[in-house]
């Protein structure tokens, strides 16, 4: 029902039948949540608003679970209305790309690098953005690059190191910890130059 109808309303009734005639209103939500401390908080202190409750919802028919529109399904519907689906769905990919790369690293951090000894948190971070620059991926092995990566959008992802039991790749892993002091010098070379010429064009 469109929102302009609401003026029209001249009854509680008719705000009641106006209000679960929405699409974003779900009764079953609403029944499930009425004995909730907060839901009978509301219903003290608004008495139209539990008469609404435990009155008028009880007063409907029973709600068919098939006409019940999912948040899913209405952003689907809005989508499709507003012709973004495209966009959306690309913006929705890389979301979940990147937590994937994010959870990725979070247990590199903690079950490979950080049991290094050598590796306070300052030279931890280090060598993270070093494996993020110089190392790639080929048929699912990694390598390392002898150019580094610096545009974040292209690096390897390392969501592909994690295997199903939430855990790197024992040959990953080994990778790592053979190679991890070649990829933090090629960083640091890298850092060194760049400064180097930052200061030469300055």
């Amino acid at each position: 029902m469109a929102l302009a109808s609401f003026s029209s309303i001249e009854s509680v009734q008719g705000l009641f039948e106006w209000a679960t005639k929405s699409r974003l209103f779900n009764r079953k939500l609403v029944e499930k949540r009425k004995d909730s401390s907060e839901m009978r908080g509301r219903m003290e202190k608004r008495p139209m608003f539990r008469r609404f409750v435990l009155e008028y919802l009880p007063s409907l028919p029973d709600v068919d679970d098939d006409k019940i529109k999912t948040r899913d399904s209405l952003t689907r519907a809005a989508l499709a209305f507003f012709g973004k689906e495209d966009e959306f769905n690309t913006r929705r990919a890389k979301v979940l790309l990147d937590n994937a790369d994010d959870h990725a690293w979070d247990i590199i951090r903690t079950t490979v690098l950080m049991p290094l000894a050598q590796l306070e948190a300052k030279r931890l971070n280090e060598v993270v953005r070093a494996l993020k620059r110089f190392v790639a991926f080929k048929d699912g092995r990694p390598y390392m690059c002898d150019e580094p990566e610096m545009n974040d959008e292209n690096q390897a992802r390392f969501a592909q190191a994690i295997n199903e039991a939430d855990e790197v790749k024992p040959s990953v892993r080994e990778w790592i910890l053979s190679n991890w002091e070649e990829v933090k010098a090629r960083e640091r070379q890298r850092a060194k130059a760049s400064r180097r010429a930052a200061g030469q064009a300055g």
